[in-house]
Formats: structure tokens, C-alpha cells, sequence
């Protein structure tokens, strides 16, 4: 059976107020397991609490009263150990709101009091692809119901993403900082203005999954994650052997390979992106990356506000979005990437991007 990971807030982490009945100010609803005791009542989650759950499914929903939902291994969380193979459930839906936006999150139960349904552990956030949820700030419930029923592919995951460290004039900054003018370091031009930055959340599911290339695979000191089409920087000479350049660009899905390379599904990302009037290779504080190139395809995953900024500010600089010009360096095919990396991959061969930085449009 498949293995599901998502990442669920710890019951320690949230404070109730207003809650009713037996259950009271708890997610639990002791003699009931609708959440009904929570109509009426205000939450606020803290930071800290967010962990990850594995979970292995006959089916691909996550939902209630699922005899099929059970623990892969033993795992730790809010602080208490639970057994390999323990049912695990979804007991009620709960809707917050923050007087403008609504997020919807499930009642997270591990079977092990009786009656069952009478204890929930945590809260999972379901991805509505609105903005994240909030740590600190009340939300008032909008709505609760029993029997939820959810697409594990739509299971979200609060995402604390940002921090890449960037080259600048004015020093190393992190990539969220960044705006529109701001003087960046690259490789073939020295420092160049971003004529647009922008971020977006997605979900990190199936093919959309994060590619984790694991410590030392990049000279990396932790695991690195990036979008599965963002292209990374190769050198090696084999690329001179076969391609007749030192650089060249790859997907990161070109790259997958075993456990050094492979998929790091989390559900929701958020990537921020930085767009020059040329496509370039970016100076990070350790690494090498490029910056966003507006190519048909990647131009599909923005919003229709991110396409119309993008084009504007092309435009502005008489530059037509449908003839950017060139990549900063070539671009490898699937089987070229693979055939590369199965030769050099090694620490010193490629340069790569933290959690972050730019999706990028595809090598077909």
C-alpha cells in the first residue's frame, strides 16, 4: 500500500477559548467526535508544533472510520509515542476564519482511547491554495462537520520557506527580502537590477513534489529542496565530451538517483522568484542558481495578476515576453541530465539552489 506523508499541528500548540459541552476547550470531543463543542469558539495556533506523519493507505483519501489508515512505523508526535500500525483518522472538519480568509483543517485522532473518536491529537491543514495559515492571530470557527473525507493530495502543509542567502550590493541578503531594483551579483554580468520578484505557494504532491538532494551531494551541509523543474548548474568535463560545453543547465527531475537525489513531497511550498531583463546565472552566498525564465511553460503556473506584473515589466524595457532570448547556458534533455549525473555526481559538479528560489520553466 502506498505511504502518505503530511504534517499536522500538535494539540499542545493550539488554544481554545469559547469551546462548549464535555469536550470543553479541547480538540477533543470526549462523548462526541463531530466538534460540535467547537461552534462557537476562537483557536490560535503557536509556532513550533508542525510535524511530519507517516501514514500508509489502501486508498489515496484520508478521511473517518478508515480501518485502512494505519501508522508506518513507530513515531513520535506532540511529545508522545504511538505504535507501528495504530489507525489513524480524520474525525471531524473544522473551517477557521480570520474575518477575510477561511482555512479548512481536519481533526487529527490516533486510535488508541475508548470510545476512539473521543480524542483528537492534532489539526491538519488542508490546501485551499489561499494564503498560509497563521500562527498567533485568534480565528474564529466558522464551521465544523463530522465524516470528513479528503484527497491526501490535498492535505497542505504550513510552509516556513525563504532564507536563501543572495549576493547583493549592499550585502547577503535572503531571497524574501529581495524587491524590484534591488542589485543582484551574477556570474556572466556582475551586479544587475531584478526587474520583478515575486512568491507563490503550491502544492509539493506527485509530480509537483520538491526534489531533496541529500548533505554533501552539493557540497550541501543539510538536505537542499527545490521545485522538480528548476534547473541546476553542472560542470563537469563530461559535459565537455558530450556537449561540447563545461556549463550546462539540467531539471532537478532530470537528476533523480536513489537516495541522493530523490522526490521530498511536502505538500505545500512556497518558491520566490527573481526575474532580470536577461536570463542569468545568480551568485548565492555559497552556491550558483538562475534566475527566472519566462518560458511558455513556466509562465503557465503563475496567476493571471504574477503574468500581467511579469509582461508589464518586460514590456517597460521593450522586451517582448515571447522572445526573452537565450538561457544562460545550455539546456540538457532527461536522458542527457541522467547520463551526466550518473557520471559525475559528485560534490563538486554541481551548483544548486536552496528552498526558495525560482521555479524555472522546463528542459522539454
Amino acid at each position: 500500500m502506498p505511504v502518505f506523508t503530511f504534517q499536522a499541528i500538535g494539540a499542545s500548540h493550539v488554544s481554545i477559548t469559547g469551546g462548549t459541552g464535555a469536550g470543553g476547550n479541547s480538540l477533543s470531543g470526549i462523548n462526541q467526535g463531530d466538534g460540535s463543542h467547537l461552534s462557537n469558539a476562537t483557536l490560535t495556533l503557536t509556532p513550533g508544533g508542525v510535524e511530519s506523519i507517516d501514514v500508509f493507505d489502501s486508498d489515496s483519501d484520508f478521511g473517518d472510520s478508515d480501518n485502512s489508515q494505519r501508522l508506518e512505523g513507530t513515531q513520535t508526535f506532540d511529545g508522545v509515542t504511538y505504535p507501528d500500525n495504530i489507525r489513524v483518522e480524520a474525525e471531524y472538519r473544522i473551517d477557521l476564519t480570520d474575518g477575510t480568509n477561511t482555512w479548512t483543517l481536519l481533526a487529527l485522532n490516533f486510535n488508541t482511547s475508548s470510545p476512539t473518536f473521543g480524542t483528537v491529537e492534532g489539526l491538519v491543514l488542508i490546501d485551499a491554495g489561499g494564503p498560509p495559515l497563521p500562527f498567533g492571530v485568534p480565528l474564529d470557527v466558522s464551521s465544523v462537520a463530522e465524516g470528513p473525507n479528503f484527497s491526501f493530495s490535498s492535505i497542505g502543509d504550513p510552509c516556513f520557506t525563504g532564507g536563501t542567502q543572495i549576493v547583493t550590493d549592499c550585502g547577503v541578503r535572503a531571497v524574501e527580502m529581495l524587491r524590484a531594483g534591488d542589485q543582484v551579483l551574477t556570474q556572466d554580468n556582475g551586479f544587475q537590477p531584478l526587474i520583478w520578484v515575486g512568491s507563490q505557494a503550491a502544492c509539493g504532491l506527485g509530480d509537483n513534489a520538491p526534489v531533496e538532494f541529500a548533505p554533501g551531494t552539493l557540497r550541501n551541509s543539510g538536505p537542499v529542496r527545490v521545485s522538480p523543474r528548476h534547473r541546476m548548474l553542472l560542470r563537469h568535463g563530461y559535459n565537455d565530451v558530450y556537449f561540447g560545453q563545461n556549463e550546462v543547465f539540467a531539471a532537478a527531475h532530470h537528476l533523480l538517483r536513489g537516495d541522493q537525489v530523490r522526490r521530498a513531497p511536502c505538500f505545500q511550498v512556497t518558491w520566490h522568484h527573481l526575474l532580470f531583463d536577461r536570463h542569468q546565472v545568480v551568485v548565492a552566498a555559497d552556491f550558483l542558481s538562475e534566475s527566472l525564465y519566462p518560458g511558455s511553460e513556466s509562465m503557465k503556473v503563475f496567476s493571471a495578476r504574477a503574468r500581467l506584473e511579469i509582461s508589464n515589466a518586460l514590456m517597460t524595457r521593450n522586451i517582448k515576453p515571447a522572445s526573452y532570448g537565450p538561457t544562460a547556458r545550455p539546456v540538457l534533455r532527461r536522458h542527457e541530465a541522467a547520463l551526466i549525473a550518473s557520471k559525475a555526481f559528485a560534490p563538486a559538479e554541481l551548483d544548486c539552489v536552496d528552498p526558495g528560489i525560482a521555479i524555472c520553466d522546463a528542459a522539454v
